[in-house]
């Protein structure tokens, strides 16, 4: 189903941002000091693509629709899913006030916790929910999902689009030399 697809999309971007965090992590640990920018702009583009553009897709569209379908939003994958949403968005309130506080060891505690947990949640969606979901939908339901995904987008997608931009900058450019 392409909109299963084009969240699994979503995913990858998200997995970029989460190696150029877990690099920036390891920099901050051995140099005791935050690469405060780069910082600022990771912490914008997981509260703003991976939260509120990709999560609040899958919470307030997929989820909604697959528990209209019959799957149940509470005591399974989706409830356990959501959970994590949130576990995420703690990580990242942390990560800030880590950031704030120009805590190096704190931000990159934070930072490969978060990862871990995202990637363990992207691994879980991708090979796991995503294709439970499908066996609830319907193709009207992609065109539907497709179409209410955009609608729940408009006002982000510009935004977003300028965050994958700067994130592919940031991944090409953030480089770590040996011994720095």
């Amino acid at each position: 189903m392409e909109n299963i697809e084009l969240l699994k999309m979503e995913h990858r971007n998200i997995e970029k941002a989460l190696d150029v965090l877990v690099r920036m992590a390891d920099r901050a640990e051995k140099q005791g000091t935050l690469p405060i920018p780069e910082a600022e702009f990771i912490l914008d583009f997981l509260r703003s693509y991976a939260d509120a553009f990709h999560h609040n897709k899958e919470e307030s569209v997929l989820f909604e629709r697959a528990a209209e379908k019959g799957m149940s939003r509470f005591g399974g994958p989706l409830e356990v899913l959501e959970g994590e949403h949130e576990e995420g968005r703690a990580h990242i309130r942390a990560m800030a006030q880590h950031l704030g506080d120009n805590d190096a060891a704190g931000f990159a505690g934070e930072a490969r916790h978060y990862a871990q947990l995202l990637r363990s949640h992207i691994h879980t969606e991708d090979q796991d929910v995503f294709p439970m979901i499908e066996e609830y939908l319907s193709g009207g339901d992609d065109v539907e999902l497709l179409l209410l995904y955009q609608n729940a987008d408009l006002e982000k997608r510009a935004y977003c689009r300028q965050l994958l931009k700067k994130l592919e900058a940031l991944s090409s450019t953030f480089k770590f030399r040996s011994g720095s």
